[in-house]
């Protein structure tokens, strides 16, 4: 029976400094600790977890969602509202020109939504 050979983190202060391959027992007398798949140098490590440096926070994953849902309802707004030319927009009565009026706004109050960017309900548009 061959010996089985493993993936190890080198760790100081924290961080991954080293990988190597090498036996457990050598590599428990060493105090190594076994790698996780993707995990390499630089990685943080706090006796449990290891942690990628580079992950993004929850407050840049919801800054990037937000800016995400404002391009989409800038979308919306380039597709349903500045079509509207004013030969279509002076044929409709007033209460579907205040129906409009008042999707566009919702639309731009979008972002001020409780909940933003976790929760958006958008506006229908008016029928």
């Amino acid at each position: 029976m061959g010996v089985i050979m493993s993936n190890y983190a080198i760790i100081e202060n924290g961080i991954v400094v080293n990988t190597v391959v090498a036996e457990a027992d050598f590599a428990d007398s060493q105090g190594w600790v076994k790698l996780e798949d993707g995990v390499g140098i630089g990685w943080e490590h706090d006796g449990n977890v290891f942690k990628n440096p580079n992950a993004l926070t929850e407050q840049e994953l919801l800054a990037l969602k937000a800016e995400s849902l404002r391009e989409q309802r800038n979308q919306l707004l380039i597709e349903q509202i500045d079509v509207l030319n004013p030969l279509r927009w002076e044929s409709m009565d007033t209460e579907l020109q205040d129906s409009w009026r008042t999707y566009r706004q919702a639309l731009l109050d979008v972002p001020q939504q409780e909940g933003f960017p976790e929760v958006v309900t958008w506006p229908p548009l008016p029928q």
